[in-house]
């Protein structure tokens, strides 16, 4: 019996999130290929047990407490170490030490969970942050990868330690991969042997297939516009209250975390905070709306805002939504059927022509199918030159 390539991620993200990252998106990719799949997630140690110091605590400790659990069919196996001490933004838990030695003080350590999960070894070791560096050393593999997703140094919890952290990592792997055009000044100057650019995917199959509406829907009334994400600093918070306010007869739905949007958005009728949606849902709320919006503030966070390749374009794609985004550099380049707005008033007027006068969906959703994630985790294998 021909034993299937096995891929170990080592990811900061939790497997187990309700906004999965394109981590989580490649692992399913590559279980759903027939690979042997390990998703390690980040470290949860004593700190994170205290009051409100984390969310989703019970499943993190438990995939630790369980040893891991397992999903398609046992090809996929993911798992949260646990550890004294580990690299986090709280004082003391920043520096180097913490950063480069914080695995010697798990329990079990992550190898030694990996050995017993069957990834004793693995054909390819995959990153997408240095906290797992250190299976460099401990697994054996025969290439490894460092995806750079964002540009982790315009974020402030990134810091100096982690930072160097990440400039070794991607100067030991084979390859370095960048979702975004804008990111390659950043990983060349990170010295990398090769780099490549690899853009985000797509489930498709799952955004395509048809869903029942949201319950929520019932009472929000049509033409809905629909955001779903993070709501973080670089959600254009004043563009979004002036684009509300012009189109009073638009329901406006957030879905994802309102810790900031309910202190930064003024109450109005047509603005529903949903708050955060399992994953398996999202694609109902974005099926049964009228279109899909990408308002981030290129102004006050251009640095970062320029290097992502959003998720959420081709999510809303893949079900068809007409999608309004600002315009940015990468948005440019993916030449999407995205309507680019340069202020408020453009978004506006933009929005209110593609819900008055839908474009063809279909070419919305001929272009997320050509993304689909299984098209990025083939073209990653190809950059590995695994044979």
């Amino acid at each position: 019996m021909i034993r299937p390539r096995s891929i170990v991620f080592g990811s900061g993200d939790f497997w187990a999130s309700p906004m999965p990252m394109c981590s989580h998106q490649l692992a399913r990719a590559f279980a759903r290929a027939g690979w042997s799949v390990a998703f390690v997630s980040g470290p949860i140690t004593p700190l994170h047990f205290l009051p409100g110091a984390a969310r989703n605590m019970r499943a993190r400790s438990r995939l630790w407490r369980q040893g891991g659990v397992r999903a398609y069919d046992g090809r996929l196996w993911a798992f949260v170490p646990f550890s004294l001490v580990a690299p986090t933004g709280r004082r003391g838990m920043r520096g180097d030490w913490v950063q480069r030695n914080w695995w010697r003080h798990a329990l079990p350590r992550v190898a030694t969970s990996l050995g017993r999960a069957g990834f004793a070894e693995a054909d390819v070791l995959c990153f997408d942050a240095p906290t797992h560096a250190h299976l460099l050393r401990a697994v054996p593999h025969r290439r490894s990868v460092l995806r750079v997703v964002d540009k982790l140094s315009a974020l402030p919890w990134h810091g100096a330690a982690r930072d160097r952290a990440l400039r070794q990592l991607a100067g030991e792997v084979d390859l370095v991969t960048y979702t975004a055009a804008a990111l390659r000044d950043y990983v060349e100057g990170m010295a990398p042997r090769r780099h490549a650019l690899l853009a985000n995917g797509v489930d498709f199959e799952r955004f395509a297939a048809p869903q029942a509406p949201p319950p929520e829907y019932a009472a929000i009334p049509r033409p809905r516009a629909v955001y779903v994400g993070n709501l973080a600093r670089w959600f254009d918070y004043t563009l979004f209250e002036r684009v509300a306010a012009t189109l009073p007869e638009v329901s406006f739905v957030l879905v994802g975390p309102t810790d900031v949007a309910h202190g930064r958005l003024s109450p109005r009728a047509n603005v529903h905070l949903i708050g955060t949606r399992p994953h398996e849902a999202v694609p109902g709320y974005l099926q049964h709306a009228d279109a899909g919006l990408i308002p981030y503030d290129v102004h006050q966070h251009s640095e970062q805002v320029n290097a992502i390749n959003p998720l959420k374009l081709y999510e809303y794609l893949a079900c068809g939504l007409p999608v309004v985004a600002v315009d940015w550099d990468e948005m440019r380049t993916l030449a999407s059927p995205a309507r680019l707005c340069a202020g408020a008033d453009s978004f506006a007027a933009t929005l209110r022509h593609v819900i008055s006068a839908p474009p063809d969906r279909n070419e919305a959703r001929r272009f997320a199918a050509a993304r689909d994630w299984s098209a990025v985790a083939a073209r990653l294998v190809d950059l590995l030159e695994l044979g």
